[in-house]
């Protein structure tokens, strides 16, 4: 395996990464925002609705009622922040 491949290879591995790091903070906004309308608390859904990365400002406001969508919404963030890290760390 020559250098051109073994980078090939890196690159898919970032990629896939971020890409169930997007998908973790995305299905966890939605629940988190599915959440809020039950809750009531309407304007704080339709904010995260409007601007997504709300929905990790309100799962930390509320963390006794998000716990479950909380999960999803930090590993996704924790996933995206390791691969910008690796990206950075690649170039």
């Amino acid at each position: 395996m020559d250098f051109t491949d073994a980078n090939m290879y890196l690159v898919i591995a970032v990629t896939m990464s971020a890409a169930i790091g997007i998908t973790l903070f995305f299905v966890g906004s939605l629940i988190t925002i599915a959440g809020a309308f039950a809750k009531n608390d309407k304007g704080f859904a339709i904010a995260c609705i409007i601007f997504l990365p709300l929905s990790a400002v309100y799962c930390l406001l509320n963390y006794e009622h998000t716990k479950y969508p909380a999960k999803y919404v930090f590993s996704g963030i924790a996933l995206l922040g390791l691969t910008l890290a690796t990206s950075i760390w690649i170039l």
